[in-house]
């Protein structure tokens, strides 16, 4: 078979759009910050963590954020809790750090 190259695109675009997964968690720690304390916090050092070391953070995590919000409806806070503490249980990550863990 032969091999066909491609030219090179015009612009490169990430296939995973940081700014957008920045933006999200902002609005999970604004909108979790009286229901949910937990959620919020666990959000905000998400967020952190994504500044410092993106490698620190995982598709998982992610995806977790992503799924607080859907379809325009925020998961309820106790059930929010409830995803977040199963992840970091999963994950075996110290929640020591983390108000309410």
């Amino acid at each position: 078979m032969e091999r066909r190259e491609q030219g090179a695109p015009k612009e490169a675009r990430p296939l995973i759009d940081l700014d957008a997964i920045s933006k999200h968690l902002s609005m999970v720690a604004t909108h979790y910050e009286r229901t949910a304390p937990t959620v919020s916090h666990w959000a905000d050092i998400l967020f952190m963590t994504m500044q410092e070391d993106l490698g620190n953070v995982t598709l998982r995590e992610i995806i977790t954020a992503s799924a607080l919000l859907e379809e325009g409806q925020w998961e309820q806070p106790n059930f929010a809790a409830n995803r977040i503490d199963k992840l970091m249980e999963s994950m075996h990550k110290d929640t020591t750090r983390y108000a309410g863990f």
